[in-house]
């Protein structure tokens, strides 16, 4: 779902098909104004199938694509994400900064900064990794872009919220995903919202994105 200006809302279906390899994320929305996202992730390049119109993105993925480290480093989707950079600690410790246990909105987190070593030429891209303190659950990955177009600098606020546990084969994960969009502009902020409720997990060596 998008809800945009907190005036429109839309429904559809969300899929996310992956392996080690790649990873296809699919939202189908029923709107003329907005159709959703198809975006293809593997070892090599970041492909967004879908458009708003030709050679135009959504607000999301224009900043995915403006900071495809967010894809290419495994961030996208948390835990629900094979390439998680965190279940290879060993690998992505160079990139990870423990900043001790910080409240952001009101809420108590463990944070890590994340410096992918890929990242996008188009801006300041600032990313913090938040877990639970009392589950050491990954719950929340926050994105901080500022982008100067024009002479005038734009702040983006991309936030990803994951919650409402379930035990899975073996995996305990996220069954609901929050995505928020917003820019910080005092005079005409804009916010985009995605609520994702995950009702089924499956594992299975023959999917293939």
């Amino acid at each position: 779902m998008e809800k945009i200006s907190h005036s429109l809302d839309y429904t559809g279906t969300v899929s996310v098909v992956e392996n080690k390899a790649a990873l296809k994320h699919v939202m189908n929305i029923t709107s003329p104004q907005y159709n959703g996202e198809d975006i293809e992730i593997d070892e090599h390049q970041v492909q967004f199938i879908r458009e708003l119109a030709p050679g135009l993105r959504s607000q999301l993925g224009n900043m995915l694509y403006m900071n495809p480290a967010i894809l290419k480093s495994g961030l996208w989707g948390g835990t629900l994400n094979l390439n998680w950079p965190l279940l290879t600690p060993k690998n992505s410790a160079k990139d990870l900064r423990f900043r001790g246990l910080k409240t952001v909105d009101g809420v108590k987190y463990y944070e890590f900064e994340y410096m992918p070593r890929q990242s996008g030429n188009n801006g300041d891209l600032r990313i913090s990794i938040y877990l639970d303190p009392q589950t050491m659950r990954h719950v929340r990955t926050l994105y901080r872009f500022c982008f100067s177009q024009q002479g005038n600098d734009k702040n983006y606020r991309l936030d990803e919220q994951f919650e409402d546990f379930v035990t899975s084969d073996g995996l305990t994960l996220p069954s609901r995903w929050k995505i928020s969009w917003l820019l910080e502009e005092s005079n005409s902020p804009r916010e985009y919202l995605w609520n994702i409720k995950i009702h089924k997990l499956q594992n299975g060596a023959g999917m293939q994105p």
